[in-house]
């Protein structure tokens, strides 16, 4: 078949006689025009005998003719059609003679190379004659001529109109009329209207190209005149943008190449229309550097699994380093990025080795390189006929499909072809346990090929942008989003973007072909996945077992991991034969995969704590929550496929078999512990949403709901897949905010449902890693904004918790069940008050108020008004202790009274301070401890007997705080300092720093007991987080959501029960280390929690 060819030649060393100027920038000129016809395609005619240098206007004529001489004598194939550049100054001889002035012209006698000598030397100036060729194509560029070339062409014109022209051609002539214009403006020019191409039709018309040469040109200067000779179309410029609609016939003749020929063009099958084959530079490259003696020696394996594209890959090189392949590619492929890559003349041979013996595959080298050799020539045959030969390189595909032996293969016959006859072997294998141990026995370089997601986008992109869509319809598509979802569905994988554009364009216009195309390329994919794990000799059916969980789950849109219990299991359930796995057959599978399956366990640990709640969390009690010292203990290994699949029903089946793999709760409790494992409990959610009917028991739990991660449960409600539940039961599920660990959405929605009066008691935050549990709370907004708290309890266990509002009243709880049991307003003119202490004394609850300066004593429970208590009046700081001691202080002043008015007074000065902040009364009866805070950062404490009649400071100096409390006991001061640090100090231990979530605002509330602290703040997120005093203290401290912002805490004598005000209400936590027994959490008239009901264990 005839190729294309280009001639150029330029003149620029013009001489002082001719008159004429040099032209520095002909040799740039002739480079651009050659790079710009290269790259459509064309081959260039060489000056004679391998000459160098550029070839000047004198020699055109002649060299044409002699290459036409070739051709005469069969030397040479037919050519296609000519391309003829040439440049230099432009002249005018009289009677209107234009052409380039060659290098012997002289002012006086003007001798050029006008159109019709290259005209007549072509096509002969006597009697026509069949030509050798049809079309030829010239192009004089006429640097800094004169006026004359359209009076030229005109005269050529005219010439044509009355011969007998059998030919058909085109001459453009371009002149600059000034010097002004410049050089390599036309050839930047031809250049850009080229790239203009839309790709519309197969070959440019001359006159579409100057007209789009002209607009890149100054007109004022330049102008581009065009003149064809003949009828006929022109098929002398190639298109660089077209996409071939069919196969070349040449590649489907090619006994060497059929077999490959439409995977290196990116098809499915041969006889179809394109070149889309794109991307793989960089391997492009690396095998180029291999091929030019870059690597190690021996045969270089090319090694990936089913549908990578190894073939494909192959083919490319091969059709684009064969001399009679390369030459005869379509301008697309060549301008297209990463293109050709290899050298002509840089591939010689492309054989498979499916199914051959040592003989047969030396056999098929030796015909594809056409070395004669007869019969079955053996590798020492083979060897000896390449020996006096050039250096060569052969492409070997599929060596794993060999019949013989692949040691014996790559001994016998690879190895010496390598090491004897100067040979290049590059072969494809794929994943193969026992080829992986011959190329590992053998020490050959192996060269590892994966997916290629840049790569698979263009080449869908390619398909869908020049495949015809007549009778197919774009599915409602644009084109380039098309391209995108169809490519995000093939995941690098170019088996499986084959296949789906196939099924895409394939697919009738009234049906969704991006269905289509997803399910052509999972289908694909599952061949792909099943290929790694067979790499080990495993059986098909242990394959398919290992991949279904991992698949399904991804089918799910299940974002989390598997851990290799789960996987196991999964399995197990998955194998109808009856085969069972274990979770180090689960391990070997995420081995075999490879980078098909990530560890969202490193992802967890990567991204952080703030991300690890949700994907991390798999446990209701470890991972997800902090330990005393403030790490994240690491989560195990849990495995998701990298590539998520199209969501899609799996099948009941599968929504059963995970959940059978979710344990159940203790004996004295019924029903899946859904907390137990958050991760698996959202993969079940996943695959029972098409069933929910059948499982609509086991989703309409309040438990399953609150086990859900944030995003499981958005897909869950929103996409609703949710229960009919009470509107604020539903609402308080859905007030989870995303990212929480299990801990924190159970003790967020059970407070909400607390909040409501919907129930919510049969919720267990405690037994889901919260560490604290919610005994009872106040109805929203049922009371006015609570102001001060404060917490006591009685020698007969009963505790009291007392509360000011924002409407002056104050109010005494129940701190067992959150009853009010009394409540009054103190002050005649709506006073609120400013400092409160609360005592049990003698059994019953006695309450100090400070109001408007006025001090009052409430006695509750009597029905008697608050009285007046003149020891009160102006104090800024009070504590009540329950044998009725009550501590008043003022300025540096504190004074020690009897609430019954009996007893002495005892009055104390704080040394070397002008105000107490604090006053704080604690202990036992009999050891009733006075402790102090002042304005100048110091600690004072003294035990209350008649022999000491100062306080001592304590060796503690607070930093600049925002707040310090004291304990019940006042054994124990937390401090707030102004950077939201948290310290506690004792006189036993001293001062320790506490992990604390940084304060925004100042907006923190504190308290502290013995054993715990607490902390609370934040208006716009509000959180709180109670902590363990000791280093010793394991018990979990998650920082917990609250839904309005804080404004007080309090704990209670013991230390068991921490008391929390907020905007909205006060509720009560249950902090005792200890779980609570079945009986805490007291029944709540109006629960209305939907029913639960267990699966079937079996």
């Amino acid at each position: 078949m005839g190729e294309r060819w280009f001639l150029l030649a330029g003149e620029g060393a013009y001489g002082e006689g001719t008159g004429l100027a040099r032209l520095e920038h002909v040799p740039d000129e002739l480079k651009a025009m050659r790079r710009t016809l290269q790259d459509l395609g064309m081959r260039e005619i060489r000056r004679p005998g391998g000459a160098s240098g550029e070839r000047g206007l004198h020699e055109v004529c002649g060299d044409l003719g002699d290459w036409l001489e070739t051709v005469r004598s069969g030397a040479q194939e037919p050519p296609l059609s000519l391309f003829v550049y040439c440049t230099g100054h432009g002249e005018v001889k009289a009677g209107s003679s234009w052409g380039l002035a060659l290098p012997t012209s002289t002012r006086g006698n003007k001798r050029l190379v006008k159109p019709v000598d290259v005209m007549e030397t072509l096509y002969g100036d006597e009697e026509p004659r069949k030509p050798l060729f049809d079309q030829v194509v010239l192009v004089l560029d006429a640097c800094y001529s004169g006026p004359g070339a359209a009076d030229a062409m005109e005269t050529l014109r005219g010439q044509a109109a009355v011969g007998n022209v059998d030919y058909d051609a085109w001459v453009i002539a371009t002149a600059r009329r000034t010097q002004e214009a410049g050089q390599l403006a036309f050839a930047r020019a031809f250049g850009k209207a080229l790239d203009e191409s839309r790709g519309t039709s197969e070959f440019i018309e001359p006159t579409v190209l100057v007209e789009r040469v002209n607009r890149h040109l100054s007109t004022d200067k330049q102008e581009v005149w065009v003149h064809s000779v003949g009828r006929g179309s022109c098929r002398a410029l190639p298109d660089p943008a077209h996409m071939p609609r069919i196969s070349p016939d040449w590649l489907d003749r090619d006994p060497h190449f059929d077999e490959w020929s439409h995977l290196a063009r990116g098809r499915s099958g041969p006889r179809q229309e394109g070149w889309y084959f794109s991307g793989r530079a960089e391997e492009q490259q690396r095998l180029r550097e291999f091929i030019a003696g870059g690597g190690p020696a021996g045969p270089l394996i090319l090694r990936g699994a089913a549908g990578v594209g190894k073939s494909a890959l192959l083919g490319h090189l091969a059709v684009c380093g064969k001399p009679e392949w390369r030459r005869l590619l379509p301008p697309v492929v060549r301008r297209r990025s990463g293109g050709l890559i290899l050298p002509d003349d840089s591939v010689h041979a492309l054989v498979t080795a499916q199914d051959a013996t040592v003989s047969n595959l030396a056999r098929r080298i030796g015909l594809a390189l056409g070395l004669g050799l007869r019969g079955a020539p053996t590798p020492d045959e083979l060897c000896e006929a390449l020996e006096p030969l050039p250096p060569r390189t052969v492409l070997v595909d599929d060596l794993h499909l060999a019949e013989d032996d692949l040691t014996a293969l790559v001994t016998e016959l690879l190895d010496p072809l390598a090491e004897y006859a100067r040979t290049t072997v590059i072969a494809s294998a794929g994943h193969d346990h026992a080829a992986d141990a011959v190329w590992q026995d053998r020490q050959l370089p192996v060269f590892q090929l994966g997916t290629d997601d840049e790569g698979v986008r263009a080449y869908v992109d390619a398909r869908l942008r020049h495949a015809p869509t007549a009778g197919r319809g774009t599915h409602g598509l644009p084109s380039r989003r098309g391209a995108g979802a169809i490519a995000a569905a093939c995941h690098g994988h170019f088996g499986a973007a084959v296949h789906a554009v196939d099924a895409f364009l394939r697919t009738p216009h009234d049906r969704d072909g991006g269905a289509s195309a997803r399910d052509a390329a999972a289908t694909q994919l599952r061949i792909f996945h099943l290929s790694l794990l067979a790499s080990r000799d495993h059986s098909d059916a242990w394959c398919r077992a290992m991949l279904e969980p991992v698949r399904a789950a991804a089918a799910c849109g299940h974002e989390a991991g598997l851990s290799a219990e789960h996987w196991a299991a999964l399995a197990t359930a998955a194998d109808r034969s009856g085969g069972t796995y274990g979770p180090e057959e689960a391990r070997e599978a995420a081995e075999l995969l490879s980078t098909v399956v990530t560890n969202t366990a490193d992802t967890a640990n990567s991204a952080g704590s703030g991300t690890g709640r949700d994907a991390g969390t798999r446990t209701g009690t470890g991972t997800g929550t902090r330990t005393g010292s403030g790490s994240l203990p690491a989560p195990p290994p849990a495995w998701r496929l990298a590539t998520p699949l199209a969501p899609q029903p799996r099948g009941r089946e599968f929504a059963e078999a995970v959940r059978d793999c979710l344990p159940v709760h203790a004996s004295e409790e019924s029903g899946i512990d859904w907390a137990a494992d958050t991760a698996l409990t959202a993969l079940f959610a996943d695959a029972s949403y098409p069933f929910r009917k059948e499982f609509a028991a086991e989703r309409s739990s309040l438990a399953f709901l609150t086990a859900l991660p944030g995003g499981a449960l958005a897909r869950h409600l929103d996409a609703g897949g949710g229960p009919a539940l009470p509107e604020a039961v539903d609402a308080g599920v859905r007030a989870q905010k995303p990212g929480l660990s299990p801990a924190e959405r159970v003790f967020q929605v059970k407070l909400a449902l607390l909040r409501s009066g919907e129930g919510g008691h049969d919720l267990d935050p405690r037994g889901a890693g919260a560490g604290v549990d919610i005994l009872w709370a106040t109805h929203r907004d049922t009371v006015a904004v609570p102001d001060l708290l404060a917490v006591a309890g009685g020698a007969e266990g009963d505790g009291f918790v007392v509360t000011t509002h924002g409407d002056a009243s104050v109010r005494l709880w129940n701190l067992a069940d959150g009853t009010q049991l009394d409540d009054t307003v103190p002050s005649e003119d709506g006073g609120i008050a400013t400092h409160m202490a609360l005592a049990v004394v003698d059994g019953a609850p006695v309450v100090a108020l400070v109001a408007d300066g006025a001090g009052l004593l409430w006695w509750p429970l009597t029905d008697r008004a608050p009285e007046p208590l003149a020891a009160l009046d102006g104090a800024t700081a009070v504590s009540l202790h329950g044998d009725g001691l009550l501590a008043v202080a003022r300025g540096a002043r504190i004074e020690v009274v009897a609430v019954d008015g009996t007893g002495p007074t005892r009055s104390f000065t704080v040394p070397g301070s002008s105000g107490v902040t604090q006053v704080h009364l604690g202990g036992e009866t009999g050891d009733v401890r006075l402790v102090a805070t002042t304005d100048f950062g110091t600690v004072t404490t003294r035990v209350l007997d008649t022999g000491v009649s100062a306080l001592r400071r304590q060796p503690l100096l607070m930093p600049a705080t925002q707040h310090a409390v004291v304990s019940s006991t006042g054994r124990t001061l937390g401090m707030l300092d102004q950077g939201g640090g948290l310290f506690v100090w004792d006189e036993s231990r001293g001062v320790r720093g506490l992990e604390l979530p940084a304060a925004r605002d100042g907006a923190v509330v504190l308290a502290v007991g013995d054993s715990l602290a607490a902390a609370a703040g934040d208006a716009k997120n509000p959180w709180l987080r109670v902590l363990p005093v000791s280093s010793g203290d394991a018990r979990p401290a998650p920082r917990l959501p609250l839904p309005d912002q804080p404004l007080a805490l309090a704990f209670d004598a013991d230390g068991s029960h921490l008391m929390v005000a907020d905007v909205r209400g006060v509720f009560c936590l249950d902090v005792s280390p200890d779980p609570p027994g079945p009986d805490r959490s007291p029944p709540s008239p109006g629960d209305s929690d939907p029913p639960r009901s267990a699966p079937t264990r079996s």
